[in-house]
């Protein structure tokens, strides 16, 4: 029996060719042909999973909720049992598996680990293939970012591209393919370059379909559709910062629902092409591999003058908002306020916005330093609607970070500067900053026997209006005590207070005698409470 191992590599068009392979299992089992599927129905990545090494961690483990080594072992004792019974229960007729996972190429990447690949297979196939498509270093790297930040990664694509260099066997198809021929044989090597006027009839799946066999062209039925898997630039931004907020290694199981509605949200809205390497760095990267490529290229095209044509003078797209992606923006800022308000309060939520503008702002360059404002420098993107909300940000983060305000503010500012308060703000902050810190001071509230219902509320409202009045740097915590009870060490049990009222503050003024003149307007103490006024050490933060 001959097996047809489809490798990859990664973004040369595998999810269409897994989707194809799937919708036609049919016909092609009709052929002699059989798609594994113990392995995983469309992508066989289970296959790669079990060869890697033990210690070595993959997302497939994580997706499948293994994570321990006893896990694992377990996993691969009933992955070798699925194989075995779908391989030796095939019927008469079949004379070729067919097994697909871009997997293969960026997961096993030691001798040993493919030696664990020739050990699950040659036991049932006496011929093996490897098929294989390799695209231009550069533009591979730049189509898997999408990939990266749909696994949870984190990285600016100009960091991910410093990912792409020789010394990385992921992106060095002359070791990556000299591993797969010590292990089967340059003679089971199919490869071919990622380059639509190479493939069969100008298509990817009529190329692939002829690897299987030639008479099978034309007679598979094609997906009307091919999967976009790629964000716009502006919706690499938005799933990094839900990356940043909500991390793939949190183990709060609400903060994983709420990551993966807000990037449900991202890919529904802003699906298509992302963001090209300028021409520099695309260059840097293409003549960083010209001495591998060449030995790929004398070794499986030596009739091709060159693997990969070099980089022209592209023409980059601009990376401009439009109205789509401001309200997906909006959207995803509403759905974590709404999702996840227990998690974060008003300063975390004003901390997450600017974590997405921080974001955006990789793929605009549209924050720069004051100079380069009086210089004209930096692009406007944003309209003067977003500055009133980024002016509203700031003035909701103003009490408890002046710091994290200033950097709304100038944002708001550096988009609509005519947009009232934001000039008044932006000298009222600045002065906040530069004039020693004021001196910080504690409130500390009790009051026992709460008045009756009736006096409740209205005191309820005014020590609440008074509260919210106060210059609060760092919060305030407030609860009612109900039923006290004392247990002594004789084990006696003695009824305290039926009803207590406690809590803190924290203010800033310039002396304790204004502290005193601020806590003498409590409207508590009118009912009996009691205020102790505490000077405290200067707080980190703004």
């Amino acid at each position: 029996m001959k097996a047809i191992v489809h490798i990859g590599t990664e973004k040369t068009g595998t999810t269409s060719i897994q989707g194809y392979l799937y919708q036609n299992r049919g016909k092609l089992k009709g052929a002699g042909f059989h798609f594994l599927q113990s392995a995983g129905k469309r992508n066989n990545q289970a296959l790669p999973a079990y060869c890697l090494d033990e210690n070595r961690p993959d997302d497939y483990f994580r997706n499948q909720g293994i994570q321990t080594l006893k896990q694992r072992q377990e996993f691969k004792r009933l992955f070798i049992k699925a194989f075995d019974s779908e391989i030796r229960g095939l019927p008469q007729h079949i004379t070729t598996v067919i097994m697909s996972s871009e997997h293969f190429h960026s997961r096993i990447r030691t001798e040993a680990e493919l030696d664990n690949l020739s050990e699950v297979l040659t036991p049932y196939f006496d011929e093996i293939k490897i098929v294989c498509y390799l695209r231009e270093q550069a533009t591979t790297c730049q189509s898997y970012y999408s990939t990266h930040l749909k696994s949870g990664g984190t990285e600016s694509f100009s960091e991910f591209l410093g990912r792409c260099r020789p010394e990385n066997i992921y992106f060095n198809y002359h070791e990556m393919l000299a591993n797969w021929e010590r292990c089967f044989g340059f003679e089971s090597l199919d490869v071919s370059l990622f380059l639509q006027e190479r493939f069969l009839n100008g298509d990817l799946l009529d190329d692939f379909t002829a690897k299987i066999d030639a008479t099978l062209v034309g007679a598979l039925n094609k997906p009307n559709q091919v999967e976009n898997e790629s964000f716009t630039p502006f919706g690499q931004a938005l799933v990094r910062a839900v990356n940043v907020i909500f991390p793939r290694s949190t183990v709060a199981p609400n903060e994983g629902i709420v990551r993966d509605r807000c990037k449900k949200i991202i890919t529904q809205r802003l699906s298509g092409s992302g963001q090209l390497p300028s021409v520099e760095v695309q260059t840097s990267i293409y003549d960083s591999f010209i001495e591998s490529n060449a030995l790929v290229q004398k070794k499986f095209f030596p009739t091709v003058h060159s693997l990969f044509a070099p980089p022209d003078d592209l023409v980059l797209r601009e990376a401009v908002i439009d109205g789509v992606d401001f309200d997906t923006l909006i959207a995803v800022l509403n759905l974590i306020a709404k999702d996840a308000k227990d998690q974060f309060s008003a300063g975390d939520y004003a901390r997450i916005c600017t974590i997405f503008f921080s974001s955006i702002n990789e793929i605009t360059n549209l924050v720069s330093n004051e100079d380069d404002k009086k210089k004209g420098s930096g692009r406007t993107i944003f309209s003067e609607k977003e500055a009133f909300i980024l002016r509203d940000l700031a003035l909701r983060a103003e009490r408890r970070d002046v710091r994290l305000a200033l950097t709304l503010m100038k944002l708001a500012n550096r988009i609509g500067s005519n947009v009232p308060g934001i000039t008044e703000k932006l000298s009222e902050y600045r002065e906040r900053l530069a004039r020693p810190r004021k001196l910080q001071f504690m409130f500390m509230y009790r009051r026992e026997d709460m008045p009756l219902d009736s006096h409740k509320k209205g005191l309820s409202e005014n020590f609440r209006r008074w509260v919210d009045a106060l210059p609060v740097p760092s919060g305030a915590f407030f609860i009612q005590i109900e039923n006290t009870t004392t247990l002594s060490s004789n084990g006696a049990i003695n009824d305290g207070s039926s009803s207590e009222f406690v809590g803190y503050s924290l203010i800033e003024a310039d002396s304790l005698a204004e502290a005193h003149e601020i806590a003498q307007q409590c409207p508590l103490i009118a009912f009996g409470g009691v205020i102790d006024v505490l000077q405290v050490e200067p707080l980190v933060g703004g």
